[in-house]
């Protein structure tokens, strides 16, 4: 169940991070796309949490490393490929 969720929450962040590039490429105020996503059905803890304390400020502080976060999703993409080919 750690796998699973830790590569859910890898998802959701990296799926926040891009978007909210690709809104600012083309113009939209970083605020503006936060304040709207997180009453709408974009919302998760990187866009509530993540994005708000560390990137707008730029602070970045240390949360969880990188390394154990690639850790967890290498080792439930290996379980997956593993489950699918046993069936």
């Amino acid at each position: 169940m750690k796998l699973v969720n830790n590569t859910f929450a890898a998802t959701n962040a990296v799926a926040t991070f891009e978007t909210l590039v690709m809104g600012a490429k083309a113009g939209l105020d970083m605020q503006v796309m936060l304040d709207v996503i997180n009453v709408s059905s974009g919302r998760n803890s990187a866009a509530l949490d993540r994005v708000p304390q560390c990137v707008l400020p730029r602070t970045f502080p240390m949360r969880f490393a990188t390394s154990l976060l690639y850790k967890d999703v290498r080792l439930c993409v290996e379980e997956e490929d593993w489950t699918s080919c046993a069936a």
